[in-house]
C-alpha cells in the first residue's frame, strides 16, 4: 500500500478533512469544537515532516496505529506524542464522532526551539512509548496548560507564537514530571540507530557525506540507507540534506547574516549550491523564505 507524506500541518488536515482552522503561525491547537464532522473515518499509511501532540480525555471508535503499534483507547483520557516521519494510521469505527481534549501541531522550527529550552527530553525519540494513559489527577495537571494554549492560539496575535512556545515548554516539564519514560514494546535497533543518526547530524551539521555518518556507526552507507528507508522513508541522504535546510532556515530566522555566511557556516564552500539545495527542498529560494517571515 502506497504511503502518503505530508510536508505542512495544513495539508495534513485539509486532506483529512479534521477541520476548518487556520494558522499563520508554525505551530496550530484544535480543541473539540474545531473539529469537523466530515472528517475521513480512516486514513492509512501516511507519514508527517511535523511534530503532533494529542491530549484528549474522551473520543468514540477510535483506533490508530504508530510505526505498527496499535492503540484502541477505552475512552481513557491519554496523552500521545508522533515525530516527524513515524508511520501513521487511524480508523474511526461506528458512525459517532465524538472527541473532547486538544491536538497540536507545530513544525521543527518550534521543536528546536524547546530543545534549546532543554524541555523536550525522552518525548519524540521512538525507543520509547508514543502513548501515555492518563489517570483523572494526571489528566488534570495537564488540561489547564493546554486550555491556556488553545485559549492563546486563538487571539493570533503577534506574540502568540512566542507566547505558545513557552506554554509548551511548561506541557513538556508537567509532563516529565508525572510521566515515566517507557520503553516501546516495538523499539528496536533500526530505530535506536535512527536515532543515533539524527543526533549525530544535529551534532556535525556541516558534513553532508553519508559515508561520514556510516562510518561514525560503524555501518555500510547501505545499511543506514536501508535503515532510514524502514524506518523514516528516506533516504540517509534526504535527511542530511533536510535537516542542513532546516538548519538554515534557523539560521536565516535567528539572524541578519547574509545568505553567503549561512552557507559557510553549514560547510557550503559555493554560495550557488547551498541556494541550489534550499530551493530543492524548500520549493523557493532563501531570499524569498526570508522575505515571507518578514511580512
Amino acid at each position: 500500500m502506497k504511503e502518503t507524506n505530508f510536508k505542512e500541518y495544513q495539508t495534513f488536515l485539509e486532506t483529512v478533512q479534521l477541520t476548518q482552522t487556520t494558522s499563520d503561525l508554525d505551530i496550530i491547537i484544535l480543541g473539540k469544537d474545531d473539529i469537523s464532522e466530515n472528517a475521513k473515518d480512516q486514513f492509512d499509511l501516511f507519514r508527517n515532516e511535523f511534530y503532533e501532540i494529542s491530549f484528549l480525555t474522551r473520543q468514540i471508535g477510535l483506533q490508530f496505529a504508530i510505526d505498527g503499534q496499535l492503540y484502541q483507547p477505552k475512552g481513557e483520557p491519554y496523552i500521545c506524542f508522533v515525530a516527524p516521519n513515524q508511520l501513521q494510521s487511524y480508523k474511526i469505527i461506528g458512525k459517532e464522532k465524538d472527541v473532547d481534549g486538544y491536538m497540536i501541531y507545530f513544525s521543527k522550527n518550534i521543536y528546536q526551539s524547546l530543545v534549546k529550552m532543554g524541555v523536550v527530553n525522552h518525548f519524540f525519540k521512538r525507543e520509547f512509548e508514543s502513548y501515555y494513559q492518563l489517570t483523572s489527577e494526571e489528566y488534570q495537571a495537564l488540561e489547564f496548560w493546554h486550555r491556556l494554549a488553545y485559549q492563546e492560539f486563538q487571539t493570533q496575535s503577534p506574540q502568540a507564537q512566542q507566547v505558545l512556545c513557552n506554554l509548551l515548554a511548561i506541557i513538556f516539564t508537567k509532563a516529565k514530571s508525572i510521566l515515566s519514560p517507557t520503553k516501546s514494546a516495538i523499539a528496536s535497533r533500526p530505530h535506536e540507530i535512527t536515532d543515533h543518526f539524527l543526533n549525530l547530524i544535529e551534532q556535525h551539521y556541516t558534513r553532508k557525506n553519508v559515508q561520514f555518518y556510516a562510518d561514525e556507526m560503524a555501518l555500510t552507507p547501505k545499511q543506514l540507507n536501508a535503515i532510514t528507508k524502514q524506518v523514516l522513508g528516506k533516504t540517509a541522504l534526504k535527511v542530511i540534506q533536510e535537516a542542513t535546510i532546516e538548519k538554515a532556515q534557523a539560521f536565516i530566522l535567528q539572524s541578519t547574516e547574509t545568505f553567503s555566511e549561512i552557507a559557510y557556516r553549514l560547510g557550503f564552500d559555493e554560495l550557488s549550491n547551498f541556494s541550489r539545495l534550499f530551493k530543492r527542498i524548500t520549493g523557493h529560494s532563501p531570499n524569498v523564505f526570508r522575505a515571507s517571515r518578514l511580512k
